[in-house]
């Protein structure tokens, strides 16, 4: 969870954090932990009406820098997903959340990758 959530920039800062901890607080159900699903799919429902309703956001300040020959798609495919799993430390259902994909989503496209390297 604390990977999930540190990697999500919080658009509404420390409001949308308090609404996501009082939503999952309300749906809980027992037990000491409070389960990952809410704030999932509160973070994948953030992340698809920025999808839907593009707005444009300050940068970090680092220029994209595309040295030499321009990269494909599948070249980018594959860095994001490896920069998404380094972020997640390697969980992949963290590293879906990031790319805005479902998890199967994102192991049809690991596998593809594993099927490619053996060709």
């Amino acid at each position: 969870m604390i990977t999930l959530l540190s990697n999500y920039h919080f658009p509404g800062n420390v409001r949308e954090l308090r609404a996501m901890v009082f939503n999952a607080m309300a749906l809980h159900r027992g037990g000491s932990v409070l389960a990952m699903d809410s704030f999932r799919q509160a973070i994948q429902k953030q992340q698809q009406l920025r999808a839907d309703y593009p707005v444009a956001e300050p940068s970090d300040g680092l220029p994209i820098v595309i040295p030499g020959r321009f990269p494909t798609l599948d070249e980018v495919e594959e860095a994001m997903v490896a920069e998404a799993l380094r972020r997640a430390k390697g969980n992949q259902g963290v590293a879906a959340t990031l790319l805005g994909l479902s998890r199967p989503a994102l192991n049809r496209r690991l596998a593809r990758r594993v099927i490619q390297a053996r060709s």
